[in-house]
């Protein structure tokens, strides 16, 4: 029964696609992989026994969170609003770094009275929200999913606890190696190719993979972090010097690319605890001057940088916002195609004399098709 259901499948598909993922670290890669995979009935998530060892991941991400916590409290010169938090920070910072591979420690924390009332009572300080209010939030890359995790602390204690798929989306985990997903959709068989981005095991694996589509992801929040390699140089930047790598490569000259913006919602959450100077002060944000500070003006000024990076013309990019708390219909919508598109256009030069005091040089004009500003310059 199943090789004649398999057949019928084969006999059904018309044409393959393989879909390559790229995208730096923290751009939200892993979680559109996710829901990729959890768009397919038979997603591995979607397996009991894969969803109740990724509780470990979640488990590790709580405990590295006070962990980072305790040393961000300490850096920054800050006091414990709470008296039993100072030995509280005391426990956390003891923790060696390779609790979270033990999982029966793991577990005895997370699930011990004792270990609940440390976490509850650390995370309702008045000190932990400081902390994650302003700029040390991004200065210790804590990431978004604590948030998530703490507002359904009392549901991942249980004896019976099970990650939900919202818990799979949230989770982070850092992609190593190369993961493969296949899938059908509208009789067209597809393969998404997720490959890990962390700047030290970044590969050359575009010219590895003869693929028809590449999907690249975006954050619209890299301006406010720094790299965790380094923890000097932006995201921003990492961002774009890896797009301009990717986009101008000649193997995906002839391939469709879609952009997906990731991240607007965690920027909307931070906006009101950011001024419009402390954000031009951000490294590539020094040339940002909007009508009005919103996602919308970010959005477009990033995408702006990105585009104005492409050399290999005309390029057709489609594009698409991925919020991380509400994004059910983004896999659809791209393999669809249902994305906004900008075209980019090799840049118009136009050349004439200039006025007669002027004798010995000529202007170039040229004609940027985005909203970046026109650039003129002179040579000899």
């Amino acid at each position: 029964m199943g090789n004649k259901k398999s057949l019928n499948i084969a006999q059904q598909t018309i044409s393959r696609q393989r879909i390559l993922l790229l995208g730096t670290g923290e751009s939200g890669k892993s979680v559109l992989y996710r829901q990729f995979c959890l768009g397919d009935e038979n997603c591995l998530f979607k397996n009991e026994d894969t969803r109740r060892e990724c509780k470990y991941i979640i488990y590790s991400g709580i405990i590295k969170f006070f962990k980072t916590l305790c040393l961000a409290v300490e850096e920054a010169n800050l006091k414990w609003e709470l008296a039993d938090n100072m030995n509280n920070s005391i426990f956390f910072t003891d923790l060696d770094d390779d609790i979270c591979l033990r999982r029966n420690e793991l577990s005895s924390i997370i699930k011990s009275t004792i270990g609940q009332n440390r976490i509850r009572s650390m995370w309702s300080d008045a000190t932990t929200q400081t902390i994650l209010r302003t700029k040390h939030k991004h200065a210790y890359q804590f990431g978004y999913c604590i948030f998530y995790f703490m507002s359904r602390f009392d549901v991942l204690v249980r004896e019976d606890y099970i990650p939900s798929q919202n818990d799979i989306l949230h989770m982070r985990c850092k992609t190593t190696g190369i993961t493969e997903h296949s899938f059908v959709n509208q009789n067209i068989s597809n393969s998404l190719i997720d490959v890990g981005q962390q700047r030290g095991e970044r590969k050359k694996v575009i010219h590895c993979f003869p693929v028809q589509k590449v999907i690249l992801c975006l954050a619209l929040d890299c301006f406010l972090e720094t790299c965790y390699e380094d923890n000097v140089t932006s995201r921003l930047t990492e961002q774009i010097n890896y797009f301009e790598e990717s986009i101008n490569s000649r193997f995906l000259v002839n391939v469709e690319v879609v952009l997906v913006l990731t991240h607007g919602d965690l920027l909307q959450e931070y906006l009101p605890n950011i001024t419009l100077q402390e954000i031009k002060c951000c490294g590539g944000m020094e040339n940002f001057d909007p009508k009005e500070v919103n996602v919308k003006s970010i959005a477009e000024y990033i995408l702006d940088l990105h585009l104005a990076r492409v050399t290999t013309y005309p390029r057709k990019i489609g594009y698409i916002y991925n919020d991380i708390y509400s994004s059910a219909d983004v896999v659809q919508k791209i393999l669809d195609n249902n994305l906004y598109y900008r075209d980019v256009y090799e840049p118009e030069v136009v050349e004439w004399d200039v006025p007669y005091h002027v004798p010995a040089k000529k202007l170039l004009f040229i004609k940027v098709p985005t909203s970046l500003t026109d650039v003129f310059f002179s040579f000899d």
